[in-house]
C-alpha cells in the first residue's frame, strides 16, 4: 500500500513537473502574439486590456474555485481544468496572424534570447531591474504575508484574504488607468516604469513599519497600482524593442530570468522572515527602490538606440 502511495505521488509530482514545462513554452510564445495582432501605437492599451482581464479572473476565481472544491470531488475538477484548457487551445487555433519562418538551430536559438538582450540597451536595464524587483517579489508570497498579518497586524487569517485582495484590485485599477491614458512615445514609457518602480518601493517600504490594519490595505492597494503601471510599461518596451520575429527568444530569456530570481526571493526573504518578518518587507521595498534609481540613472543609456 505505502509503494502505490509512493508512486501515486511521484506520477502527481511529475505531471506538475510537465505542466510547468509546457507553460515555459506557452508563456513567452502567447506574450509575442499580441505585437503581431494590433498597431504599435495601440499596444500599450492593449496590454492594459488583456492585464485588466486576468487579474478581473484571478480575483473572480478564489471564491469560485473554493466553492467548486467544496462542491465537487478532485476528479471532477481535473475533467474541469482539461475541458477549459482543451477550449483555450480551440480559441487559440482561431487565431490568424503572419507567420515568421526561422531557421536557427536549436542550441543558436536558445543563445539568441541573451545575445539580443545584449545587444540593446534598454533591454539590459529593463533586465536589471526586472532581477531587482524579482528578488524583491517573493516577499508576496503567502507564507511571508500570512507571518506579516500574525505578528505584526495581530490579526486573524481572514485579513491575509483581505491585503491579497486589495492589491489585486490595485493591479485592476493600474490597468484601467493605462487604458484611460495615452501614453506613445518611448522616452515616457521609460520615464512611466521608474516612476512606478519608485512608488511601489516607497509603499512597500511603508508596508514594513506600517502596523495599522486599514493602512496596511491602502498600502496594499497603492503598492498593486503602481507595480502594475510600471509592468505593463516595461513589458511594452521590451516587445517594442526588437523585431517581431525575434521576440519569443527575448521574452523566453527574460521569463527564464523571472522564475528563477523569484524563487531565491521566496527562500532568501523567507529566510528573513523567519528571523523578522518586518525586515523582509524593508528588504524587499529597498531592492524595488534600488531598481528605480538604476532606471532614473540609466535612462540617456537605456533610450539611446
Amino acid at each position: 500500500m505505502f509503494f502505490l502511495w509512493h508512486m501515486s505521488l511521484i506520477s502527481m509530482l511529475c505531471c506538475v513537473a510537465f505542466i510547468a514545462f509546457f507553460d515555459g513554452w506557452a508563456a513567452p510564445v502567447q506574450s509575442s502574439m499580441l505585437p503581431h495582432l494590433v498597431d504599435k501605437e495601440k499596444l500599450l492599451k492593449w496590454n492594459s486590456m488583456f492585464n485588466v482581464t486576468d487579474q478581473t479572473i484571478q480575483i473572480a476565481a478564489y471564491p469560485l474555485g473554493s466553492f467548486l472544491i467544496i462542491s465537487w470531488d478532485a476528479t471532477g475538477l481535473l475533467w474541469l481544468s482539461f475541458s477549459l484548457f482543451s477550449l483555450s487551445i480551440i480559441f487559440m487555433q482561431a487565431i490568424r496572424m503572419n507567420a515568421h519562418s526561422s531557421k536557427t538551430k536549436q542550441k543558436q536559438g536558445l543563445k539568441e534570447g541573451w545575445k539580443l538582450i545584449w545587444h540593446y540597451p534598454r533591454l539590459r536595464v529593463l533586465l536589471v531591474m526586472e532581477v531587482l524587483e524579482g528578488m524583491a517579489a517573493g516577499v508576496w508570497a503567502s507564507a511571508i504575508v500570512y507571518v506579516f498579518v500574525k505578528e505584526i497586524l495581530n490579526k486573524n487569517e481572514a485579513w491575509w484574504g483581505y491585503i491579497n485582495s486589495s492589491f489585486f484590485v490595485g493591479t485592476v485599477l493600474g490597468g484601467f488607468v493605462l487604458l484611460k491614458i495615452s501614453v506613445e512615445q518611448e522616452r515616457s514609457l521609460y520615464h512611466i516604469v521608474i516612476l512606478g518602480s519608485l512608488f511601489s518601493g516607497f509603499f512597500t517600504l511603508l508596508f514594513g513599519v506600517i502596523s495599522v490594519p486599514f493602512l496596511s490595505l491602502l498600502l496594499s492597494f497603492a503598492i498593486g497600482i503602481a507595480l502594475q503601471i510600471s509592468a505593463t510599461c516595461s513589458y511594452t518596451l521590451t516587445q517594442t524593442a526588437v523585431p517581431l520575429e525575434k521576440l519569443p527568444k527575448v521574452l523566453s530569456a527574460t521569463l527564464s530570468v523571472s522564475y528563477v530570481t523569484f524563487g531565491l526571493s521566496v527562500l532568501l526573504l523567507g529566510a528573513v522572515a523567519s528571523l523578522n518578518v518586518t525586515a523582509a518587507f524593508l528588504t524587499a521595498g529597498g531592492l524595488i527602490v534600488i531598481s528605480g534609481c538604476v532606471g532614473l540613472f540609466l535612462r540617456n543609456y537605456a533610450l539611446a538606440n
